[in-house]
């Protein structure tokens, strides 16, 4: 459990899942929060994004 910019979240690895407003964090279960996680993995969340270049104005 992590408090951030945008309101609390819990995290895996390279994998952040907010809690849903209205949550109380400190009621949030480890099977809730795995839960959330892997809801948020299966929507393709974590990981990085690939680098894109601008493309050049000629």
């Amino acid at each position: 459990m992590r408090d951030g910019k945008y309101g609390p979240y819990v995290n895996y690895g390279k994998v952040n899942a907010t809690l849903p407003k209205g949550k109380d964090p400190q009621s949030v279960t480890m099977e809730e929060a795995l839960a959330l996680i892997a809801e948020k993995e299966a929507k393709g969340g974590g990981g990085k994004k690939p680098f894109r270049r601008a493309a050049k104005k000629g």
